[in-house]
């Protein structure tokens, strides 16, 4: 037997420390991590010094991920993204039969209890009887599309003693211990809360979340998988919301003052203009939206002045103030008369017309029933003769009246006359 002083202090031991080099002498130890499985370990290394390191979790030496199905560099253990979240944070109110929320419903199924939401938290109050109560609240459909390692956590509530009976589900696949597996296929779930509560007792749920892994790219990590985003302005309250949108692109246009949003929400919606005219006056409460003519017609010609006399009947007349802020002159004027009935007895000529000028100079035409203003006006001249029948609403009349020589001149506001 073979005996070795391995630290040369008098002590002896029959296993040595060190191996024998070349030649038979004895080799110094060498130092070093000598576990395999650490990320610096030391083949050469005869002695291990403590040094030894290790991956962190879900990745390898190099600090790649073990685990990356998508291959978006974020270890599939730890990439799970929100499908679904409650609160209750945003919902309020009570019934005895149907309560909604922004993405749930929750109905009494039995008995005569209460469904209500107090500090965040849904609840059904059992009723005063012995009686079963329950109800079942539900999710609107779930997106699951390209997700799996689904998961949900929520918390209960319960007021009062007796037995507690919450219980979840979700269609289109299993849920089992916290875990939703999805059918193959599967891109929406729904998910369901039973709850019964006993007599004057509450039971309920709040912080209902629903969270998965994307078997994709997900780089912004909202849930969504790249290939299925979508730019555009998730500004619900600006003019092109885009309701489809996921990732919002600063494109986002507002409406202000007298504008508004033309009301589309997949994008294409418009800043519907309030002012058309730029006088600072809204559309829907100015006078004359454009500009005020030679004639002081909105929009006019120039040259055209138009009136309605919806309500004139036989012997009476209508006025109506005219302004020419740049009309020295008037030679001719057009007049078209359309009426909605009349017969026999109301016909086109029996309209008498007198035009005024800004000086008091006026000139009459037409008229049957009714020949004359009595105002001293000149006499003008008749109407075609094609006007002597009844008007009908298929046959508007025309005519060009000569006024040239009348002198009707000025610049202002000028006086029409019609009677019938």
């Amino acid at each position: 037997m073979n005996w070795w002083d391995n630290n040369l202090d008098g002590v002896v031991t029959d296993e040595p420390e060190s191996t024998y080099g070349p030649g038979g002498c004895l080799a110094t130890p060498v130092p070093g991590c000598t576990d395999a499985t650490a990320c610096n370990y030391n083949a050469a290394a005869t002695e291990d010094d403590g040094t030894c390191t290790y991956p962190q979790e879900y990745v390898d030496c190099t600090g790649a991920c073990i685990n990356d199905l998508n291959g978006d560099g974020i270890c599939d253990e730890t990439q799970t993204s929100p499908l679904y979240s409650e609160d209750f944070s945003s919902d309020s109110g009570s019934s005895t039969s149907l309560l909604s929320g922004g993405t749930w419903s929750a109905t009494v199924t039995s008995g005569t209890g209460t469904l209500g939401i107090t500090s965040g938290t849904f609840i059904l109050i059992g009723g005063p009887s012995n009686d079963v109560h329950s109800c079942t609240w539900t999710s609107d459909p779930i997106a699951i599309a390209g997700t799996s390692v689904i998961s949900l956590t929520y918390n209960t509530y319960s007021s009062g003693g007796g037995e507690v009976s919450i219980t979840a589900s979700m269609s289109n696949g299993t849920l089992s211990g916290g875990n939703f597996t999805p059918d193959e296929g599967a891109t929406t779930t729904v998910l369901t809360f039973t709850i019964v509560s006993p007599k004057n007792k509450g039971r309920g749920v709040d912080n209902i979340v629903l969270s998965g892994f994307l078997n994709c790219i997900d780089t912004d990590q909202d849930g969504v998988c790249d290939d299925d985003e979508v730019d555009g302005c998730t500004d619900s309250t600006a003019c092109n919301y885009n309701a489809a949108a996921t990732d919002e692109d600063g494109t986002c246009t507002y409406a202000t003052g007298c504008d508004s949003c033309s009301g589309a929400t997949d994008g294409t919606g418009t800043v519907v203009d309030g002012d058309l005219d730029d006088d600072g006056v809204c559309n829907d409460v100015d006078d004359c939206v454009g500009a005020v003519d030679a004639c002081g017609v909105c929009g006019g010609n120039g040259t055209t002045w138009q009136m309605s006399t919806a309500a004139l009947g036989g012997g009476f007349y209508e006025t109506f103030d005219l302004s020419a802020m740049a009309m020295s002159a008037i030679g001719s004027i057009e007049v078209e008369l359309s009426g909605t009935s009349g017969g026999t007895n109301n016909w086109a000529s029996d309209a008498i017309v007198a035009l005024v000028d800004p000086n008091g100079n006026g000139v009459e035409w037409g008229g049957d029933d009714l020949t004359t203003f009595n105002a001293g006006y000149s006499t003008g001249p008749a109407w075609p003769d094609s006007w002597n029948t009844g008007i009908s609403a298929s046959s508007p009349f025309t005519a060009s009246i000569d006024l040239s020589a009348f002198n009707l001149a000025g610049n202002g506001d000028w006086t029409l006359y019609l009677g019938n």
